[in-house]
């Protein structure tokens, strides 16, 4: 299993979104690192790193709460819209690629 800081500094190295480009400071992807740790297995194909990758992205990016609001209201973007925002699953390839290097397949 890849820790939580392996994934964290794949995607800094990586920085599929573009946020350390844009200025931002790696930790900008950890909410996400942790998510795909935890979701992270052996004997896991490529597509299905994509996937949990964009779940990760999808969860902190495209779904929350709206603030001041009691008890808190949830909201989240359709599918479609997320996909203009984070991407595809298939924008994560070279991502995948990297996690499963290292997981040594």
């Amino acid at each position: 299993m890849l820790e939580h800081s392996e994934i964290l500094q794949i995607l800094a190295d990586t920085d599929p979104l573009g946020f350390i480009r844009a200025g931002a400071d790696d930790a900008v992807y950890a909410p996400a690192s942790r998510f795909i740790s935890y979701a992270l297995h052996d004997d896991i194909t490529r597509l299905q790193v994509q996937k949990i990758i964009w779940q990760a992205f999808y969860i902190e990016y495209c779904e929350g709460t709206i603030a001041g609001t009691d008890p808190a209201v949830p909201w989240s973007l359709g599918k479609e819209y997320a996909h203009l925002i984070i991407g595809k699953p298939s924008r994560y390839k070279n991502v995948a690629d990297v996690i499963r290097e290292l997981f040594n397949y």
